[in-house]
């Protein structure tokens, strides 16, 4: 055979070293196709988690006003369920990506376009608060009107002047003050 073509052994020899080449560079994205697929999960494993603990949370909460928004976030932990269960490649097999999306975006928007329902006891519960509080604030406003002022401390020398000079200027103070310290003078005895 190398005798009918000499140039046949040159494009072999070319042809095994480009399938060589082509088979490393395949083998270079399979591993970062394998790379970025174990990413993804890894992500969507962290998000149904996270979606699934808040949703936990709300569902025990057990408020009528979130009992829509729990819907919805129930949607959005069944797109990430499905997505965590197949790889990359398997979800775009069974129908197209993108309408597989917005049919449980569409979902998601309905519950949420769906009006809350009042939890009344919330809102007596945030009544009450606000009434408390203007209470609170009426009082305290009443307390510092109330509230004597404060004066310099007094030792007890400066107290007794100061009540002496209280009862010598006033009338009815003085006088049994003066009548107490005549009462106490000796009187002259009577000769008769």
């Amino acid at each position: 055979d190398d005798a009918l073509d000499p140039g046949l052994h040159f494009h072999t020899a070319h042809l095994e070293s480009h399938l060589q080449e082509c088979q490393k560079d395949f083998k270079s994205e399979v591993e970062r196709n394998t790379h970025t697929q174990s990413m993804v999960d890894d992500l969507l494993l962290r998000l149904l988690l996270w979606t699934r603990m808040v949703a936990d949370s709300l569902k025990q909460a057990d408020l009528l006003a979130v009992e829509n928004d729990v819907h919805a976030l129930e949607v959005v932990v069944d797109v990430i369920k499905f997505l965590t269960t197949r790889s990359c490649s398997e979800w775009v097999a069974e129908k197209p990506f993108l309408s597989l999306l917005d049919a449980h975006e569409e979902r998601v928007k309905a519950f949420l376009a769906v009006e809350h329902a009042k939890d009344t006891l919330v809102s007596s519960l945030q009544e009450e608060l606000q009434h408390q509080r203007e209470q609170v604030a009426k009082l305290t406003a009443r307390s510092q009107d109330l509230a004597p002022r404060q004066e310099k401390p007094r030792t007890a020398h400066a107290h007794t002047q100061t009540a002496s000079a209280e009862k010598q200027s006033h009338p009815v103070l003085s006088r049994t003050a003066t009548g107490l310290s005549e009462a106490a003078r000796p009187r002259p005895r009577d000769s008769s």
